[in-house]
């Protein structure tokens, strides 16, 4: 993963970079990242522009605020595909 960055600023941990493509990828990450402390979580709160989900353990406290943004697949040139459609034809015949 290129682009993750990390900061911590007085017992904040502030990760970015991080995309996920289903609202289920975001869900794992949280349950995998909380099951390690044994915390106990509210629910995933949707707003317009930002998931937030709190979550609690033993002298910890992790508060999750993700950001929607939409992930655009990579356009194709005009060349692949071209390229795409002969080997599509090759494969019928």
């Amino acid at each position: 993963m290129n682009g993750i960055k990390a900061s911590i600023n007085e017992n904040v941990l502030e990760v970015e970079g991080i995309k996920f493509r289903k609202l289920i990828n975001v869900r794992k990450f949280i349950d995998e990242t909380t099951k390690k402390y044994e915390m106990k979580c509210g629910q995933l709160n949707k707003s317009e522009n930002l998931l937030t989900k709190q979550c609690e353990g033993e002298n910890i406290k992790i508060y999750f605020e993700i950001k929607p943004e939409r992930i655009k697949p990579i356009k194709k040139t005009t060349e692949e595909k071209k390229e795409e459609s002969k080997e599509t034809q090759q494969s019928k015949s």
